[in-house]
């Protein structure tokens, strides 16, 4: 479960980073060129919160097949 949704969280911001625009999860898009600090860290966290999604997947298979 784990892995699929760290995989969607990567894919969500490589989309977001090729469009240029970031979906709020309060509602309402952020444009790259009109508020870059806010859209790199809406950006950023996406593929943060999937590496760390996918890291705890795998930590989760190993440590159960011991």
């Amino acid at each position: 479960m784990f892995l699929a949704f760290g995989t969607f969280l990567i894919l969500l911001g490589l989309i977001q980073t090729c469009i240029g625009k970031a979906w709020l999860r309060s509602g309402g898009w952020i444009n790259r060129a009109k508020q870059p600090i806010r859209y790199w860290s809406t950006v950023v966290s996406y593929y943060l919160c999937g590496v760390l999604s996918i890291a705890f997947s795998l930590f989760e298979v190993h440590w159960l097949s011991r």
